[in-house]
């Protein structure tokens, strides 16, 4: 049977979602004489029996909840579920998400760009992608370098370390595979739909400079 780590010290039988269960809680307080009658039931009616229940009791908590907040939910846990996937692909190069990101941009924009056309595109504080940069120019993954067209500001170019890196983290295995399971209609109203949210969001920031890509053709 499949265990999930349910606390710090004991397997959970329930392949429970949260990190102590109603069983788990049973099995840690009880004494384990009493816990005869409860173990004689099978785990998979108890797993059955604890899921429906749990089922049960998220929809009439949340049953008033209005749709702009299930959405926003959603929208909340299919990002940080895609970015943990992401994150652990690129473990085996050495770099975060944000930093792939940026690697991106770079490239996208033929090798060298300005830190606040990489803000742009990936719509974030000019401070936060300045302290990014300084990490990554560390790391030996880029590089400051005077601009040709304006005195006195710098562009970012990558090194061969990161552009030998950057062509690995472009492959995006884990992204491919999750996106897979849209068909093309999905994909396009999925893309249609996001870039109306943004740009929405972007407008009641009154943000001027709005990414150039992607946009609705």
């Amino acid at each position: 049977m499949k265990t999930l780590s349910c606390g710090p010290t004991r397997p959970c039988l329930l392949d429970c979602p949260s990190y102590l269960c109603y069983y788990c809680l049973v099995r840690a307080f009880l004494p384990e004489a009493l816990l005869s009658d409860f173990r004689q039931v099978e785990p998979p009616a108890r797993n059955a029996v604890y899921r429906e229940s749990h089922a049960v009791a998220i929809k009439k908590r949340f049953n008033s909840v209005d749709a702009d907040q299930t959405l926003w939910l959603l929208l909340e846990q299919t990002r940080n579920a895609v970015y943990k996937a992401r994150e652990l692909e690129l473990e085996q190069y050495g770099v975060s998400a944000s930093q792939a990101g940026v690697m991106f941009v770079v490239d996208t924009m033929g090798g060298r760009t300005r830190p606040a056309e990489i803000a742009r595109w990936l719509v974030r504080e000019p401070h936060s992608i300045s302290g990014l940069l300084t990490r990554m120019e560390k790391d030996g993954l880029l590089r400051r370098v005077p601009d040709p067209e304006r005195r006195n500001a710098v562009s970012i170019v990558l090194t061969d370390k990161g552009q030998d890196i950057c062509n690995k983290v472009f492959l995006r295995e884990s992204v491919r595979q999750i996106l897979s399971a849209l068909d093309e209609g999905q994909r396009q109203t999925l893309t249609d739909s996001l870039i109306t949210i943004r740009d929405r969001a972007l407008k009641d920031r009154r943000t001027r400079n709005r990414p150039p890509y992607p946009t609705v053709e």
